[in-house]
């Protein structure tokens, strides 16, 4: 199996999310190893690109509308939107002419919104094998993403009815891949991939660890979040921690996220000066400014990105007991886990364990430590490993 072909529905420069990241990761890491790697994934503009040996072809899938101009259209016009992904109703042509094209040994789908489940159908249809890595909610719910306490319309509308012909397409794939323990436990026990012969976990990567030296440092632990800036991540949660007179650490909130809600955000920290909206930098930047992570996500992760990338600084995380995020914490090792339901749990685990004060070395030394777990070069072998038991049971 030398000739790969990764599909998701953004690929560099499109999209800034952890899927995006882990795929381009994942792509690259291949093409390094000698394999051919291509990639196919939405635009507006059909086009096809080299970018560091992989050959990325961005094509239009044919729904109403490319994604990324969802915010142009009207409420009625993004329901058929999700109804022509949701039943697969898009026109696939375009896509299946780049695969008979590139002649693919095996195809590695990931996020597939846009695309639409059609799309293992065709790979069926042309007898190519094929590994999807689950790295969201997709298949179970069009928003992607999965709330502890679902609404009845949540659950049965926008999830159980519009997942049954995605659900009918995962039969056809070959091996299925979860980022975590609980995103494929999740799929496999709602009856999704019952003819998948592997079935497996293998972590999203990271480029690389960075060189980290332990510091003293004065003054109190500066805490810092990254990610979207919306209430169901949490940040509604840790604003109202931060803005009692009980905690005066800093909270730099990091990333972007609709107009008024960080109007709003920017408000509460005119009142409230140890809360600082920093807008979107890099994570060298990001890493470099804060003590402890803290990932207060009210939704199901599938994984938590933010949270491998913040050990390879050794920063420490405190993360919520949502989906995926408590498989990556170590507990009093790399960081700790607190409840949202449970009213105070996350300034009770801050206070209980001195967090406010200071941040001990052995946390950073440990989070460090932990994400050689997850670099590129370890990862990608388990995929290695992956292809050759595949093409040992097809």
């Amino acid at each position: 199996m030398k000739n790969i072909l990764l599909v998701n529905t953004y690929y560099h420069p499109n999209g800034r999310g952890g899927a995006e990241r882990s795929t381009r990761i994942l792509a690259e890491s291949l093409a390094e190893l000698g394999f051919r790697v291509s990639v196919i994934t939405t635009s507006n503009i059909c086009s096809t690109v080299t970018i560091n040996g992989v050959d990325v072809y961005y094509v239009n899938m044919g729904n109403l509308y490319w994604l990324q101009e969802a915010n142009k259209h009207s409420i009625v016009k993004k329901m058929l939107w999700h109804l022509v992904d949701s039943y697969g109703l898009n026109d696939a042509r375009e896509f299946e002419a780049i695969v008979q094209k590139i002649k693919p040994d095996i195809v590695l789908t990931n996020n597939l919104v846009q695309f639409s489940c059609k799309v293992f159908k065709v790979l069926r249809k042309l007898n190519i094998p094929i590994l999807h890595i689950i790295r969201d909610h997709y298949l179970m719910d069009m928003s992607t993403v999965m709330y502890k306490d679902m609404s009845f319309w949540r659950r049965m509308v926008t999830g159980r009815m519009l997942s049954v012909r995605k659900k009918k397409y995962s039969q056809y794939v070959n091996g299925v891949i979860g980022i975590s323990e609980y995103i494929i436990q999740k799929h496999l026990a709602n009856g999704y991939f019952k003819n998948a012969v592997i079935k497996a976990v293998i972590p999203n990567a990271i480029a690389s660890c960075n060189k980290f030296e332990v510091k003293s440092k004065s003054g109190k632990p500066i805490f810092g979040y990254v990610g979207a800036l919306n209430p169901r991540k949490g940040v509604d949660l840790i604003v109202e921690v931060f803005a009692r007179k009980s905690i005066s650490n800093s909270l730099f909130l990091f990333g972007s996220g609709s107009e008024s809600y960080v109007q709003k955000l920017f408000n509460i920290s005119s009142q409230h000066p140890n809360i600082q909206c920093r807008g979107y930098k890099s994570p060298d930047r990001i890493f470099r400014e804060i003590d402890i992570l803290i990932v207060p996500s009210l939704i199901n992760e599938a994984f938590g990105r933010v949270i491998i990338e913040a050990y390879s600084y050794g920063i420490p995380v405190i993360g919520s007991n949502r989906g995926g995020i408590p498989e990556l914490i170590d507990v009093n090792k790399t960081g700790f886990i607190f409840d949202p339901d449970i009213k105070d749990s996350l300034i009770n685990t801050i206070e209980e364990n001195s967090l406010d004060k200071f941040v001990n070395p052995e946390l950073k030394n440990y989070s460090f430590e932990k994400s050689k777990l997850f670099l590129s070069e370890v990862v990608v072998n388990k995929y290695l490993d992956v292809f050759t038991l595949l093409k040992k049971v097809l």
